[in-house]
């Protein structure tokens, strides 16, 4: 009999979350003009959305159950941030039909807060921002 952790292992990869357009539009928002006048993201902003994706995948988990199903799909939870870092909104939305799944991209955002305050460059007194939960099957070619 094998192994029930090393075949989940073996027949999935769990994606790393990423954050969609609107996390990268949040860095538009904070944009700062160069020396040479080509527009780049703010560097504090960069670290700050950094600090809020890591923070979330460090709660993130492909439920057991789900994975040794075969239960893939993409779920995706949009947040409203508060400027010291409550959650004021949230929503999940999904292409998954899967509720094991929506609810674990859920737990990992509620798990993760308070989020840190926003740094004093933020004019914003709220941010939204969106994270994509991705269950994959394991491409067979990877290790």
């Amino acid at each position: 009999m094998m192994n029930p952790i090393k075949t989940l292992g073996m027949l999935f990869r769990i994606s790393h979350i990423t954050a969609l357009v609107s996390l990268i539009l949040s860095l538009a928002a904070h944009e700062v003009r160069a020396e040479n006048s080509q527009a780049g993201p703010d560097p504090v902003a960069v670290h700050y959305f950094s600090q809020l994706q890591r923070q979330v995948l460090s709660h993130w988990s492909y439920p057991q159950s789900a994975a040794l199903d075969g239960k893939t799909g993409q779920v995706e939870v949009r947040v409203t941030i508060d400027r010291d870092g409550t959650i004021l909104t949230g929503s999940v939305e999904s292409s998954s039909r899967y509720r094991e799944l929506k609810q674990a991209a859920r737990d990992a955002v509620k798990a993760s807060e308070p989020f840190p305050p926003f740094p004093a460059s933020f004019k914003e007194q709220s941010i939204d921002i969106r994270f994509r939960f991705s269950y994959l099957p394991k491409d067979p070619a990877s290790p």
